[in-house]
């Protein structure tokens, strides 16, 4: 990867949030830094899945969330 302060000319942010940006990147396992060489890309490492299967799984997720909740609700008010 390039540096972070080229990084953070190019993208235009400060270098507190570059820094942030790839550690985030070392602690999901994409990146790897080596002390006085850099920060490198992994290449052993699977794909994302594409954003639409998360989402769709998200939705789904949700759904299933907003059934039981108004089965809940539901119950509640027959007590009442």
């Amino acid at each position: 990867m390039p540096p972070t302060t080229q990084l953070a000319t190019t993208y235009d942010a400060s270098l507190s949030v570059v820094k942030l940006a790839v550690g985030v990147l070392r602690a999901e396992g994409l990146v790897i830094g080596q002390q006085g060489k850099g920060v490198f890309v992994r290449e052993d490492v699977a794909p994302a899945p594409p954003a639409s299967d998360e989402l769709s799984e998200i939705r789904a997720t949700l759904r299933d969330l907003s059934a039981r909740l108004e089965r809940v609700e539901s119950r509640l008010a027959e007590r009442e």
